[in-house]
């Protein structure tokens, strides 16, 4: 986290804080986490390389490719055996049918390394369809009726995101989580709608 925020000091020019620091923060979260466990740094690992690497790709891209791959292979699809409906698209790191505690940090991994280039059409499609599967997971974390009667008071919880599907406790890590999942979703969205928007050359005129 810490990694994230020097990382996007440095692109919004913030004074006393240099490119230098902001990369050896995001050289020290990768050299003291083991590659079993880098799936932990996101969604902050993801922020931190594309913030400070702006329009150039970024110094850490093959690691965070790795770990885009290990997110969609994690993700529970229809094709997972024993996967009950309300989980699908949530993510599994321990190869259980239900979907793992930290599967919003994974979702929100999952969008902000989306803006890493795809090696095909083809998975560049994929990773949108795993992007809006996530988001129908996400979803499924809400409060709505008629959920909402189980809680102390109904109103203040309608629409609040719950840890898991298996937890009903609203933890603020929860909310702030799904909150920047959904920002980061709406906000590729808009650039996608603004892009197809956008007049386009003929390459008929000449």
């Amino acid at each position: 986290m810490a990694a994230a925020a020097l990382a996007r000091a440095v692109e919004l020019d913030t004074p006393g804080v240099t490119r230098a620091a902001a990369a050896r923060a995001i050289d020290e979260a990768w050299a003291t986490t083991p590659d079993g466990r880098q799936i932990g740094l996101l969604p902050w690992i993801g922020i931190a390389e594309l913030a400070l690497a702006g329009a150039a790709p970024p110094a850490g891209g093959a690691r965070l490719e790795v770990l885009r791959r290990a997110l969609q292979e994690a993700q529970i699809g229809a094709e997972t055996p024993g996967a009950p409906l309300d989980v699908r698209g949530g993510f599994s790191f321990t190869g259980r049918a239900g979907a793992d505690a930290p599967s919003l940090r994974a979702a929100a991994g999952l969008v902000i390394l989306a803006d890493l280039p795809y090696g095909s059409i083809r998975e560049e499609a994929e990773g949108a369809a795993s992007r809006l599967a996530a988001m129908r997971f996400a979803m499924q974390l809400a409060v709505r009726p008629p959920l909402s009667g189980l809680y102390r008071d109904p109103a203040r919880a309608l629409w609040g995101i719950r840890e898991s599907t298996w937890n009903s406790d609203q933890a603020p890590a929860a909310q702030a989580m799904a909150l920047l999942f959904a920002s980061e979703m709406v906000s590729r969205r808009a650039e996608s709608a603004a892009a197809e928007a956008s007049p386009r050359a003929d390459p008929d005129a000449r």
